[in-house]
């Protein structure tokens, strides 16, 4: 997973959580798919976590921590206690498969880990693992769990669970959910030393639009389901004669940034990071290439423009950090060596990164589709009219060559 902040030498397991909710009707499409498919809810809901991270990270070797009831003994079933384990279910997400074919590869790993959910995760972890950190979770840094629902208690009672944040989190990212009769609900709990809330936030929105999407089209890749939920326009366009081009290149290197085009700006005085991301959703949503989303009709290419993209700013604080300048540097060449999902997505990456109270660098990079070099002056020319029409104070802004 990318994260905001760089990972502190020392953990602090300072944590915090943020809260999220599927509709009924939301929740019975899922479980219908799940019938479907022979699966579990379980399972579904797995597969579409790991989508959503391969999504973020671009990897295609996933494992992801889940803890499984060892209640498997009859005796064991009325005990009170801490009767749970570990499991480390990893997935091969590489092929470009499908959601059902993702489903399947899911299901039959699931299945392998709790045939053996006897064996404890520590015997595990001495067993393949040497030398671990033991500030770190064996395996991986990414947990996910389902609740089942609550027994019915023939009282006359009316009984609410609730979740309390307690300010700490073990891991870098845990997802629970719950089955309740009004869907399902849940939490992401977060390192808050790696993780902004704002990003915590847009991971929520985005698997809420990936379930969507799953659930609408389930047999498509899972490199192209949506992860955005907005109002957009249904009309749709053929590809430019310049655009062609563009796009038989990439679909012959896919997954690769040859076609990525960018830089970043360096940005003397303070910024309100805030009202920057007010003006850069200005900008968007005055200039129409921002709001180009590739998509397919009838298995060919075509585009249309999204009515409302709702942006985002990726903040990072790297004035806490020696060499802060550099860190931010480094950091934004990686994201711009990063591949486009060329599909169904905004097809632009903005961000901010503090060096200093005086000192910012402005990351933008687009897929070479929707602009060309030209359009990045006069997109900070706007920039800068919008948040200075907003702020009333002019930033002075140096394009760095």
């Amino acid at each position: 997973m990318p994260y905001d902040h760089p990972r502190p030498k020392i953990p602090t397991f300072r944590g915090s959580k943020r809260y999220l909710a599927l509709s009924e009707k939301l929740t019975e499409n899922l479980k219908t798919l799940a019938k479907q498919e022979g699966v579990t809810l379980f399972m579904t809901l797995l597969a579409a976590f790991k989508t959503l991270l391969y999504r973020y990270s671009g990897q295609n070797d996933i494992i992801v921590g889940t803890v499984a009831s060892v209640r498997s003994r009859p005796e064991f079933e009325p005990l009170i206690g801490y009767l749970l384990n570990t499991l480390a279910l990893r997935a091969d997400l590489s092929g470009e498969p499908t959601f059902l074919q993702l489903l399947k590869r899911v299901r039959k790993v699931t299945a392998d880990a709790y045939a053996n959910n006897d064996v404890p995760f520590k015997k595990v972890a001495e067993t393949f693992i040497t030398g671990r950190h033991l500030g770190q979770m064996p395996f991986s840094q990414v947990g996910f769990n389902l609740d089942p629902p609550m027994p019915p208690i023939d009282l006359q009672w009316t009984i609410k669970q609730y979740e309390i944040d307690n300010g700490a989190a073990k891991i870098d990212l845990l997802m629970g959910l719950e089955e309740k009769p009004e869907g399902l609900t849940g939490y992401i709990e977060y390192n808050a030393d790696l993780f902004e809330a704002a990003t915590i936030e847009r991971i929520i929105e985005n698997f809420e639009a990936l379930i969507k999407s799953i659930v609408a089209n389930p047999q498509q890749p899972i490199s192209e389901l949506p992860l955005q939920i907005e109002s957009e326009s249904t009309s749709t366009y053929p590809l430019s004669s310049s655009q062609w081009p563009v796009w038989c290149e990439q679909t012959l290197r896919p997954n690769q940034a040859m076609l990525n085009i960018g830089g970043y700006t360096r940005i003397n005085g303070q910024i309100d990071s805030a009202v920057f991301e007010k003006a850069l959703n200005r900008v968007i949503a005055d200039n129409d290439a921002l709001r180009i989303i590739i998509c397919k009709k009838n298995n060919q290419p075509t585009q249309r423009f999204a009515e409302n993209i709702r942006f985002r700013l990726d903040f990072h604080d790297f004035s806490q950090t020696k060499n802060a300048g550099n860190n931010a540097i480094k950091w934004m060449e990686q994201e711009l060596v990063k591949p486009f999902q060329l599909y169904n997505e905004p097809l632009f990456r903005l961000a901010l990164c503090k060096a200093s109270n005086t000192c910012y660098y402005w990351l933008h990079a687009t897929h070479h589709i929707i602009m060309d070099g030209w359009g990045f002056s006069l997109m900070a020319q706007r920039l800068a009219t919008a948040y200075n029409a907003l702020i009333k104070k002019k930033p002075l802004i140096r394009k760095n060559l």
